[in-house]
């Protein structure tokens, strides 16, 4: 089993907060409680309700998020807190409790960029201490969940585009050239195999010992899954998309033009047909009494499943890209515009909606309280609900007594929920002192800087040039009183994770200050969840702590209504990247030297920024020639955390433990070493030391692949050079720099010494 991706310390404390549904998972059958999802449909019988669960409320907020970098494609079980699923490059995925992310080795064939199916690529089926999983190589794999072995696997003649069924000591898989295979659990030995006319792209369901299975030409069959035998029950004439679901005898299916079926599952008979005259391709939610079906055009109907007539309709804005989910209380859908909708299931009426930017592209799936999905650029997603955690986002215009704001014992510290181990209590210890200082700021809810100070540091070899003659420190501008309204908002400068930064205008002691104002991006109603403050405040704090120094960007002010804000130094004069032809040499030198000191200055107070890349290097702009300066401290960890790893990080920059954590342990300081020297490497080059052409391939090159001599790239290069870069970037932390003075004294002997 390969190594993969963390979640934040944030996260991390997030995922931690709920308590493990108790229920067991029995060793034959994919069993679900609350606190499981363990395939496809929840359950053998596909019916995408889990009734133990909840998500009633007014709003919905990220648990976790996690960044893939392909494209997510497969439902997403979860098991005893555990999540699977898998990508469109074929990799399959397992995100434990801890937040720590592995993938399995089995290549299970990756998906063309045109092929879209509408149950996604196979779900794994999570049994026992295994997972099963089809694959587009044609293959089934039984794989241990621990240790990433192959228990067995067995080829089928055609590609599996559908998800296992597994059911006591038999897994049943249908292949896309219309083969039906009933495979022994414990050895993948074929017991039988039943053939039909016509591609199979849907999930097998079961109910009173038969399977049935839905052809793309419309056809179902009823196979019993002893022996194999089957019968077409039904002939439709439209083709059909959406795998069947059943319950109390009778199986369901929903054609592409809308022609909704009950079949009895014995007898084989239609028991009543109902029109829709709607585009369906996906899968219907089925309670006890009611299907619930998703609608191409937008629309969520729900239909007595004993008559078959439409109850209500409710419509949603944009194409339903998923099939429903059913909870309790709760309805929810996913879009082309990538928003989560939540309505009510006894009349539809809309109750939340959760805005994750693109468009959703896996089946939903809802455990223990929390909703799981997947997106078109590979974000995979946990979302719960609340009632009265919303916050309204304003405007800089108006007074400030028609905002509408929460009061601070209105929003729920996620740190009261956290259980875990003392790796745990270390981080909510430390995070929790942090929100206790923001509990007693002042009543303007508002922290003001100082000046810089102008930070040398000493070491071993002679300076490249005197960085005090080169200062560029930014003193306070803000007085003691700012608030939010105060600030004239101006053009957006950037956007980058779930936050915007725009440039904006503030008059202080009758001159106007230009400084640069970062707020949370808004859901599509303008809310802004409770989440996004003790992420904002964490972040306003973490580098309001160190940036005292001249090479890190300066923290003005900060506050907390009418929405989180922060209003940093305005750095006029472009990234790394804009900067970086116009560097001479010995500018490139400096410019590294500056920054190993704001890292090293940083490390000092326990905080890595784990996100070094560019475009997080910006200049400030004068006659004389500006400086870089980091910036962006949003992803930044405390020490004490050892997290594992970050989502929203830059493949392109990432070192090898934040790719494969469990591989090459936590981040440290080292990383920020690695990624600051992956940065040289460039500018010193114009190449990145490892390329790929995807997520995967990136990895792949960080992991196994070495990079070129840098002097075999740009002769011009010393060859002094080459070690000092390949050692920030060496694979293990141990063979790098020690500190980031380290790197920075032996960049200043190359230089003194060509």
């Amino acid at each position: 089993m390969a190594t993969g991706r963390g979640i934040t310390r944030r996260d991390f404390i997030k995922l931690s907060i709920g308590t493990v549904g108790a229920g067991t998972v029995a060793s034959g059958t994919a069993t679900a409680s609350s606190g499981n999802w363990p395939t496809f449909g929840h359950d053998e019988q596909n019916r995408h309700y889990n009734p133990d669960s909840s998500l009633d409320g007014d709003s919905a907020s990220e648990r976790w998020m996690l960044s893939i970098g392909d494209r997510a494609s497969s439902g997403i079980p979860v098991i005893e807190g555990e999540v699977y699923f898998s990508d469109s490059s074929g990799l399959v995925y397992r995100v434990t409790e801890q937040g720590n992310t592995t993938t399995y080795d089995q290549g299970v064939g990756s998906l063309p960029s045109d092929l879209r199916l509408p149950s996604g690529t196979s779900t794994p089926t999570v049994t026992g201490g295994q997972l099963f999983v089809g694959g587009l190589d044609s293959h089934v794999y039984a794989i241990e969940r621990d240790t990433g072995d192959t228990t067995w696997s067995f080829e089928a003649d055609s590609a599996i585009y559908t998800s296992p069924t597994v059911i006591g000591d038999h897994v049943y898989v249908a292949s896309a050239d219309g083969t039906v295979y009933s495979v022994t659990r414990d050895s993948g030995d074929e017991s039988w195999r039943y053939q039909v006319d016509g591609m199979i792209a849907t999930v097998p369901c079961s109910i009173d010992d038969v399977l049935a299975v839905a052809t793309r030409d419309g056809a179902i069959h009823i196979v019993d899954i002893a022996t194999g035998e089957g019968t077409v029950a039904l002939e439709t004439d439209s083709e059909v998309f959406a795998s069947p679901v059943a319950t109390e005898g009778n199986i369901y299916s929903v054609t592409q033009r809308g022609a909704v079926y009950a079949i009895d599952s014995t007898g084989g008979t239609v028991q009543w047909e109902a029109e829709l005259d709607r585009t369906v391709t996906r899968t219907p939610a089925l309670t006890d009494d009611r299907l619930y079906v998703g609608t191409e055009g937008g629309t969520i109907v729900a239909i007595d499943i004993v008559t078959g007539d439409s109850l209500w309709e409710t419509a949603v804005a944009g194409e339903i890209t998923t099939g429903p989910v059913v909870t309790t209380d709760i309805i929810a859908a996913g879009t082309a515009n990538g928003t989560i909708h939540a309505h009510s299931i006894s009349e539809g009426e809309p109750l939340w909606t959760f805005d994750a930017g693109n468009a959703i592209t896996t089946p939903l799936s809802v455990a223990d309280d929390v909703l799981y999905f997947g997106t078109e650029i590979g974000t995979v997603y946990a979302i719960t609900s609340s009632s009265g955690f919303a916050y309204t986002a304003q405007t800089f215009a108006g007074s400030a007594a028609s905002r509408a704001t929460a009061t601070a014992s209105e929003v729920p510290s996620p740190f009261l929920w956290i259980s875990g181990g003392i790796g745990t209590l270390v981080a909510a210890g430390y995070t929790g002192k942090r929100l206790l200082n923001r509990g007693t700021s002042s009543e303007s809810s508002t922290t003001l800087k100082g000046s810089k100070t102008n930070t040398m540091l000493s070491g071993d070899a002679p300076p490249i040039r005197d960085n005090k003659s080169m200062s560029d420190s930014t003193s306070k501008l803000l007085g003691d009183d700012v608030s939010y309204s105060d600030f004239d908002i101006k053009e957006q400068l950037g956007a980058g994770g779930s936050a915007d930064v725009h440039k904006a205008q503030i008059m202080t002691d009758g001159t106007s200050q230009t400084v640069a104002l970062k707020t949370p991006r808004t859901s599509g109603d303008d809310t802004v969840d409770a989440s996004s403050f003790s992420e904002f405040f964490n972040e306003a704090e973490l580098w309001n702590s160190i940036d005292d120094h001249d090479r890190i960007v300066t923290v003005h002010a900060w506050g907390e209504t009418p929405l989180p804000w922060i209003a940093m130094e305005y750095m006029q004069g472009g990234t790394l990247h804009d900067n970086a032809a116009s560097l001479s040499f010995e500018n490139l030198f400096i410019e590294l030297e500056g920054i190993s000191e704001a890292l090293h200055h940083a490390h000092r107070h326990g905080i890595t920024h784990t996100d070094i890349k560019p475009a997080n290097i910006l200049f400030t702009e004068s006659p004389t020639g500006g400086i870089g300066k980091l910036t962006d401290w949003g992803l930044a960890n405390v020490l004490l955390d050892h997290s594992m790893s970050v989502h929203g990080l830059t493949p392109d920059y990432s070192a090898p433990e934040q790719v494969r954590p469990e591989m090459y342990g936590g981040t440290d300081d080292r990383t920020d070493i690695y990624q600051l020297g992956v940065v040289a490497y460039e500018l010193f080059t114009g190449k990145l030391p490892y390329e790929g052409a995807s997520y995967a391939g990136m990895v792949n090159s960080i992991l196994n692949e070495d990079p070129q001599l840098p002097s075999e790239l740009n002769p011009e290069l010393p060859s002094e050079l080459n070690e000092v870069l390949l050692t920030a970037i060496a694979r293990e932390k141990s063979d790098r720099y020690e500190t980031a003075l380290h790197f920075r004294d032996d960049l200043r002997r190359v230089y003194h010494s060509t």
